[in-house]
């Protein structure tokens, strides 16, 4: 089918979409967006491609970045960095973060974030927190390979000690992000997380000339950086 072009929509789609998004983002028991999308493009009989169902789970899913930003009463009013910080939430790499849009996957989710942080952006501690993550982001490569922790070769005390903060943290963020509690998200990223990534980069070399090595590190790096982006991503916020 067609999609809507500038400010042509003439069978409403945008608005559809919209009141859609609405309806997720009420419901914290609804299911993702894309399963949900393929539950319904399922039952209708015909046949859709990767392409087309992911095409229009993109769709809906940029209609949250519109309810997020619009003034009240039709949206929240949420300033334009944050609603991309919390549409960016739950990527597991840079580039996950700006191609898929997978905070808008729970829209739900994305309203409670909305909430948690613009309270949470007023602390004087949230700067800190911001630079640490921010720090994990701007140093991984596009395409960094999605490895876990097991296996790593590491040698130096500090990046062994964040490998194990790093493994102790993400089950119980996990646990506070189904919940929706980003406030308590928040407070174990600041307490546990944050000073090891600043030692971590202030005693390690990341970028080794030894490419097993600088591959590695850049693999704990990665997986600090998806802690943090249980809140949000961080790094495209204006502090």
């Amino acid at each position: 089918g067609l999609q809507p072009s500038g400010s042509a929509d003439p069978y409403g789609l945008r608005r559809e979409a919209t009141q859609v998004m609405n309806i997720l983002a009420a419901a914290p028991s609804a299911p993702a967006l894309l399963p949900l999308l393929d539950r319904v493009l399922d039952d209708s009989g015909k046949s859709y491609d990767t392409a087309v169902r992911q095409g229009v789970r993109d769709f809906i899913a940029e209609r949250l970045r519109y309810v997020l930003r619009t003034p009240p009463p039709e949206g929240l009013g949420v300033p334009h960095d944050l609603t991309e910080a919390i549409l960016r939430a739950d990527a597991d790499s840079p580039a996950h973060a700006t191609q898929a849009l997978p905070g808008a996957e729970r829209p739900a989710r994305a309203v409670a974030r909305a909430a948690a942080l613009q309270k949470l952006t007023r602390r004087k501690d949230f700067e800190a927190v911001a630079f640490a993550a921010t720090r994990c982001a701007n140093i991984l490569p596009a395409d960094i390979e999605h490895r876990g922790l097991a296996g790593l070769g590491l040698e130096e005390p500090e990046a062994k000690r964040l490998r194990d903060i790093v493994n102790g943290l993400t089950g119980r963020l996990d646990e506070a992000v189904g919940r929706a509690e980003f406030s308590g998200v928040y407070d174990l990223l600041r307490r546990e997380l944050v000073r090891p990534v600043d030692i971590f980069f202030k005693k390690v070399l990341v970028m080794d000339t030894d490419p097993k090595k600088r591959t590695d590190k850049l693999t704990l790096v990665r997986q600090a950086y998806c802690c943090f982006t249980t809140l949000c991503d961080f790094s495209v916020l204006e502090l």
